[in-house]
């Protein structure tokens, strides 16, 4: 921001559950998102108090390494994993918004 950039980002790439699942670590996933969050939101905050200029924090919803274009069974495309997807949509965008709350 000192650079003169008006946006930061979380960098919580393949913080998803889904990714984190492949490490045995998915139940890290809301934490790792949540605390990246924070961190950006009080980097953001200081940087307003001490130079005026309005900031703010970007975070990517994705991307997974599960796809939804590919069924377990051709016959059936309705098996396609799609509640797991929407699952970690909504935990990653909850830490987010949590973020908000907490400060």
């Amino acid at each position: 921001m000192e650079a003169g950039s008006d946006i930061i980002e979380t960098n919580t790439f393949s913080g998803t559950w889904i990714a984190q699942a492949d490490y045995g670590l998915e139940e890290w996933a809301y934490r790792l998102n949540f605390e990246s969050a924070k961190l950006a939101a009080l980097a953001v905050a200081d940087h307003e108090k001490k130079t005026g200029k309005q900031c703010w924090v970007a975070g990517a919803l994705g991307p997974t390494n599960r796809t939804l274009s590919i069924s377990p069974s051709v016959e059936r495309p309705d098996f396609r994993n799609i509640s797991k997807k929407i699952h970690f949509f909504v935990v990653f965008v909850w830490s987010r918004m949590d973020v908000k709350f907490a400060m």
